[in-house]
């Protein structure tokens, strides 16, 4: 599922005070993975493996559907409420994304 960090760090943490824009680009994304994995640990399970297999995987629809053992139509769902509960939790966490 979701790759544990190497060291959970408040974002920003390191370098507070310091603007966001000034940070080295690959500090950034790092934050930023680190923001979008806790986000996604926040929402159901269901919603959760749905959109790490569509969405970082790239799996079509029918095949995770398949695998699920759930109709398509179940999956499209599922990808459209997780996206709305991600985006909340990120939301909630002050992502500035």
């Amino acid at each position: 599922m979701l790759t544990p960090s190497r060291e959970r760090i408040p974002p920003r943490a390191e370098h507070p005070g310091v603007p966001w824009q000034v940070l080295p680009y690959e500090r950034q994304l790092e934050v930023k993975r680190a923001q979008v994995e806790e986000a996604l640990r926040r929402i159901g399970d269901q919603h959760r493996r749905v959109l790490v297999e569509t969405y970082l995987r790239g799996r079509p629809y029918a095949e995770v559907a398949m695998e699920l053992g759930v109709p398509e139509g179940t999956i499209k769902s599922r990808v459209y409420y997780g996206l709305r509960a991600l985006r909340n939790a990120l939301e909630e966490m002050g992502y500035d994304g």
